[in-house]
């Protein structure tokens, strides 16, 4: 819709980690195909919540499926 799909930054506690880090959220059905998310952050929708942790990457093709490239740790 056109809408920014970054809801907020908010701190996320990833595997083992001493403290949070600030991480971006966003908004699932806001996420317009083609446009690369790179994590950390959190994509919030109905129903589940994907994490993307430091390394990982997302693009949501045009049919509308995420595509995530996990990276190494």
């Amino acid at each position: 819709d056109g809408s920014d799909p970054r809801l907020d930054v908010r701190p996320v506690y990833f595997d083992d980690a001493r403290w949070p880090i600030l991480s971006p959220v966003y908004r699932r059905e806001r996420l317009a195909p083609g446009i690369p998310v790179l994590g950390p952050c959190v994509i919030e929708e109905y129903g589940s919540t994907t994490i993307l942790f430091e390394g990982d990457s997302l693009e949501v093709a045009e049919t509308g499926e995420m595509i995530i490239l996990v990276g190494r740790r």
